[in-house]
């Protein structure tokens, strides 16, 4: 949901056709009451197909499939960033499963998304492929899949990277800052550069880990664990 000075605007993160659903806020104001009285049901806008906006399709390296993107606000980094200017992060995640070995390797990419829906170019960065610890899920299709177990919002990535000792690390990524200029880097670079070990009890069993949420206004990650534990901790 985006907020402006005279709209609401539900942004609807589809691959195809990425589009928005804005409702005037004069609409919406004399609704509020308190107490709450019966719902009210705005009549259906006609959807802003984003049509303009480029590179907003998932494509993967060679190789690895498309597996899911996750949409958030970035937050303000200084006290004088506008509250309502704050752009789409849209990290995308791909995967490209060894059939000899078994190993699953994830890629991930990034790229912000003007909330203006300006036309400006939009470029992605590539993060060097990882070997993330993966949970099993079913897809829309009803197949089982296994996704690899990352928390994300806003500027800050986790997830339990394993090593190629066999164990397992959780890492903090920080996505770079919106600035096409500066991309031209390979992707090993970013992974040196923006990718960090995080601190974890001794504990805190990472390779039982089901789900992680991520909170990024407090710096909270809550991490669930097989047998039902939950670890809270501060990144």
């Amino acid at each position: 949901m985006i907020l402006s000075l005279d709209e609401i605007s539900i942004w609807v993160d589809s691959p195809s056709s990425p589009r928005t659903y804005s409702f005037p806020l004069s609409e919406i104001y004399p609704h509020l009451a308190s107490p709450p009285k019966a719902p009210v049901f705005l009549p259906k806008p006609a959807p802003i197909v984003l049509n303009h906006v480029s590179n907003i399709t998932p494509s993967p390296p060679d190789g690895y499939s498309a597996l899911y993107r996750d949409t958030t606000r970035k937050w303000a980094t200084t006290p004088n960033s506008p509250l309502l200017d704050r752009p789409l992060s849209i990290l995308h995640v791909a995967t490209n499963r060894d059939e000899i070995t078994g190993e699953t390797l994830t890629s991930l990419s990034h790229e912000y998304l003007p909330t203006t829906f300006t036309p400006r170019p939009t470029d992605r960065t590539y993060f060097a492929p990882l070997s993330i610890l993966a949970a099993p899920n079913v897809n829309d299709q009803g197949q089982a899949v296994e996704y690899p177990t990352i928390a994300a919002e806003s500027a800050n990535v986790v997830f339990p990277e394993i090593l190629p000792s066999g164990e397992v690390q959780m890492k903090v990524l920080i996505l770079p800052a919106d600035n096409p200029a500066a991309r031209n880097h390979p992707p090993e670079w970013y992974n040196r550069n923006f990718i960090r070990p995080l601190e974890t009890p001794p504990e805190l069993n990472l390779k039982s880990i089901v789900m992680m949420s991520l909170d990024d206004a407090t710096g909270v990650l809550a991490v669930a664990v097989e047998g039902g534990d939950i670890f809270i901790l501060e990144y």
